[in-house]
């Protein structure tokens, strides 16, 4: 657990009279009251200090010691004396503590500044080292509750939209590329924002934006004299799906021939298995080639083989004489 330490019991010191100090169950607590004799009425700011009632306020701050630091002040009303003023009675303001809040301002800080840096679960687990025990939610709900500064002028302005809800809401994001930083959040995606956001912050130079086609017509309405470019994520977008368009047309990419040609491996003397498979099939190549060549001549499969030929005699070579009953005759071929 990470230790605020004697620095912010030292700030409650100076801000608060304590009356009581104890430990219960890993909480220091401490009973307080706001040093300030009188307090100012919120709605005149005349001050008074008729105290009509008093009354309990629970607050969480941040670890000391190793405790959870919890305040138990005991607040006061005071009674406006002021006749023009609308309120009668009012609760003094305790510093470092806005009005209604369970927490104080160094804690809602501390879990501000943490979302912001790390986002909303991460930071629910580092908060949890600080040991301030919220939801990924409260810590966001923290992040939203911060003012941003005014915004200067503008010369490098970034456009871009986020999402509320993915696929449904959507907002504009508006951010200054020289400083890195955001400069508004626009509750819609729409040209129409955009062009009254514009025309309420001129000096705007170059536009950086999406591919979308609204912020395009936004720019154009709010500042027609700006140069619209766009990012380099969108270039890197717009270059990826243009190469995925060629790949699903099929289109064959022929490749760059390398001018230098690989460098070849040293050659090494054929073993003896190599040698007499080079020898097999140099006598293999060669026997075809003659089959090849016989075939060309005109060779029968037969004569190509060696083999003796099986083809039917000829007539002529038959006898005239028709053969006798015991064979055929001295000299002659039967047929």
């Amino acid at each position: 657990m990470v230790d605020g330490g004697l620095v912010d019991l030292a700030d409650v010191l100076r801000e608060y009279d304590v009356a009581l100090a104890q430990a219960v169950a890993g909480h220091l607590r401490l009973v307080v009251q706001a040093r300030a004799a009188s307090a100012r009425c919120p709605a005149c700011g005349v001050a008074s200090g008729h105290v009509c009632s008093r009354y309990w306020r629970v607050a969480a701050d941040v670890t000391t010691f190793g405790l959870q630091l919890q305040l138990q002040i005991r607040a006061r009303r005071f009674r406006c004396h002021n006749p023009a003023c609308p309120r009668r009675v009012f609760a003094e303001r305790l510093p470092g503590l806005p009005a209604w809040a369970r927490r104080s301002e160094r804690v809602s800080n501390l879990l501000a500044y943490t979302a912001l840096s790390v986002g909303g679960l991460p930071g629910q687990r580092v908060a949890a080292l600080y040991g301030l025990h919220y939801s990924r939610q409260t810590l966001l709900r923290a992040a939203c509750r911060l003012t941003l500064a005014a915004p200067q002028t503008v010369r490098v302005l970034g456009v871009d939209d986020y999402a509320y809800r993915r696929g449904r809401t959507y907002g504009t994001l508006l951010y200054d590329w020289e400083t890195r930083r955001v400069i508004d959040l626009l509750p819609e995606r729409s040209a129409v924002f955009l062009a009254s956001w514009l025309k309420a912050h001129p000096g705007v130079e170059i536009i950086s934006r999406d591919r979308g086609g609204i912020y395009a017509e936004g720019a154009r309405e709010g500042a027609p004299a700006a140069i619209q470019v766009a990012d380099r994520f969108h270039l890197m977008q717009n270059l990826g799906d243009c190469l995925e368009r060629i790949a699903q047309k099929g289109i064959r990419l022929q490749p760059v021939p390398d001018p230098t040609p690989p460098p070849q491996p040293p050659s090494r003397p054929p073993s003896r298995a190599e040698q007499a498979k080079l020898a097999t099939r140099a006598r293999r190549q060669q026997r075809q080639d003659t089959i090849r060549e016989l075939f060309q001549q005109g060779a029968s499969i037969g004569g190509v083989a060696g083999k003796p030929s099986r083809r039917a005699p000829s007539a002529a070579s038959c006898s005239k004489d028709a053969p006798t009953a015991g064979g055929t005759a001295p000299g002659q071929r039967r047929c």
